[in-house]
């Protein structure tokens, strides 16, 4: 007797057992309803949508232009437990320079909520890409100054999960005070800092221990694609959605890493923490903000600017992932070929320049 094809896994805490789609999912795209475990050796498997809080949003006229907004939060913090990590009067420095990050997806596709830091008076903000990825035009309101303020996408890097916005118009903001990431080790006491369930106000404050440091991780994406992140600090701080981009803190309140990806587990819970948190070390991070303010030069990965939304040259593609991949050989200004076949059986050609926004 044939052997029976094997049963899904179970559901994940930002998944609904009602439907195939997920609305916990990062990007434009959404994730399917499951998928094969990847070929061994076992490896564990994370949900960068876990930390990135996708709300799903009915528009009831047409096209609409969509917006991340960012807000700087003040009020007390509001703990979720954990060994001691950071006093509160050393997280309280940095309160100031945590926004909260929501994202209004390119063509209604829905809301991510996440998390940016604050690195430069002059208003750069850092986050993680999937927080920004697939979002159309960005303003900032800064709580307290009572007015919005546009941002645009420096540059990012997909493959390290990296981006960096600019807040036009501001200056004198309070900045994160940045730490050394190399000198993380075992058992030292952390703080994960967050929007938490995306519910803005005053940021969460998750305390807990590094376990483990240098992990790599794979990480589920949209439409069920895997990827990679390497060199990770793992914490047994409960991270959750919304967390992604906030400030990971040592016990002398400077940032050291970046909230970025949570285990999920087995089971089904619904917006329950997660077993382990895992970071960006902020070295590396800065690294790749570098290389974007000098353009991308010696990197293959990072691009600056806002990557164009449509105008690729055609090609064959086997799923969202790779049409993601092709989208970002490409920037505004590029000049393709695009090649089409009529009704006929006619075979066309001609050379367009890419630009970014929304079809007419």
């Amino acid at each position: 007797m044939a052997a029976e094809p094997p049963a899904p896994p179970p559901l994940g805490p930002w998944q609904d057992d009602s439907s195939g789609y997920d609305p916990w999912a990062y990007g434009s795209w959404g994730y399917q309803p499951w998928m094969e475990p990847p070929p061994p050796p076992p490896r564990r498997t994370f949900a960068r949508g876990l930390v990135a809080l996708l709300l799903i949003v009915v528009l009831v006229t047409g096209a609409t232009a969509g917006v991340i907004v960012l807000i700087t939060r003040q009020g007390a913090l509001s703990s979720l437990g954990g060994s001691s990590g950071a006093t509160s009067s050393a997280v309280a420095q940095i309160d100031q320079a945590v926004v909260d990050v929501t994202s209004r997806l390119a063509g209604g596709q829905g809301i991510a909520a996440g998390t940016g830091m604050v690195i430069t008076s002059s208003g750069e903000v850092l986050t993680n890409n999937h927080v920004i990825a697939g979002a159309d035009t960005i303003t900032a309101q800064i709580d307290g100054a009572g007015a919005e303020y546009t941002a645009s996408v420096v540059g990012d890097d997909p493959v390290n999960d990296v981006a960096l916005l600019q807040l036009q118009g501001v200056s004198g903001l309070p900045t994160v005070s940045v730490g050394d990431s190399s000198s993380l080790s075992v058992g030292q006491q952390v703080t994960a800092i967050g929007n938490a369930l995306g519910q803005g106000g005053p940021p969460t404050m998750s305390q807990g221990t590094v376990t483990a440091v240098n992990q790599t991780i794979t990480v589920s994406g949209d439409q069920g694609q895997v990827e990679t992140l390497t060199g990770l600090i793992e914490m047994d701080a409960p991270i959750q959605q919304g967390d992604s981009g906030g400030p990971l803190v040592d016990s002398s309140g400077k940032v050291v890493g970046m909230d970025t990806a949570a285990e999920v587990g087995g089971g089904f819970r619904r917006h329950g923490p997660s077993a382990a948190g895992y970071a960006i070390p902020l070295n590396n991070a800065m690294t790749v903000v570098r290389q974007i303010r000098q353009g991308g030069g010696g990197s293959s990965t990072v691009q600056t600017g806002s990557p164009p939304i449509l105008g690729v040259e055609v090609s064959g593609v086997s799923s969202p992932g790779t049409l993601r991949t092709a989208i970002r050989t490409h920037r505004a200004g590029d000049r393709v070929t695009v090649a089409w076949v009529d009704a006929g059986g006619q075979q066309h050609s001609a050379d367009v320049q890419l630009i970014s926004g929304l079809p007419a």
